[in-house]
């Protein structure tokens, strides 16, 4: 029988620098914090913890939790950051199928590659006395608010990560990522969305125009 190796966390520190290094030195595209990223994911699936247990285990202490903690701590973890790979744009081809098209996209979250869900406020362009509004109608009033949206390489991700997911968004019907507005292969646009349903988060996407909604749409400061 093979002797089991316990690995020392000066030994765990180098093979992660290595790691690191070999990532980049590769050509492979990956920065820093997403391999980070990945290395907490690995070591959490290690522990056979998820992200949600892990947590769990760090607020009542004792033993496990310092270690779990130490790595996380240690990876720069943070669970409320929202990893976007921008080595690759949004493929709605890839996505939905032939004929899809990028008809319009917010030019300035095209360098973001993380966002604090924190920081994520999800907006109704609604004015005083309206129940509902066309969506090209709150593309425009979004627009001349400064406000940044969240396009659809950050629906993606979240997508891809739904454990990530703020859980207050679930009572708040359809949320609307409208940074890139698609064309679809008939010529109607519309942007992508999230919601809760049936205990589950679903997609779809839905018509700018002449589609009525009173929905949320989810941006940043500008």
């Amino acid at each position: 029988m093979a002797n089991s190796i316990i690995e020392s966390p000066l030994a765990f520190q180098t093979r992660r620098r290595t790691m690191t290094t070999q990532l980049i030195t590769s050509g492979q595209k990956k920065s820093i914090p997403r391999v980070a990223h990945d290395a907490a994911e690995r070591a959490l699936k290690e522990l056979s913890l998820s992200k949600d247990a892990a947590q769990r285990v760090l607020s009542r202490g004792g033993e496990l939790s310092l270690r779990i903690k130490a790595i996380l701590l240690d990876l720069s973890f943070d669970p409320n950051l929202l990893q976007i790979d921008r080595t690759s744009a949004f493929d709605p081809v890839a996505f939905f199928g032939a004929g899809w098209l990028i008809a319009e996209q917010d030019e300035r979250v095209l360098a973001l590659t993380g966002v604090d869900l924190n920081k994520v406020t999800l907006e109704t362009m609604l004015r005083h006395g309206e129940t509902s509004i066309q969506g090209e109608e709150r593309l425009k009033r979004l627009i001349a608010s400064g406000k940044v949206r969240l396009d659809a390489k950050m629906f993606q991700s979240l997508w891809e990560n739904r454990h990530l997911i703020p859980k207050s968004w679930k009572s708040k019907g359809c949320i609307f990522f409208d940074g890139t507005v698609l064309r679809h292969p008939g010529g109607d646009r519309c942007v992508l969305c999230l919601y809760w349903s049936d205990g589950e988060w679903r997609w779809d996407y839905c018509w700018l125009d002449p589609g009525t909604v009173g929905n949320l749409s989810a941006c940043l400061a500008s």
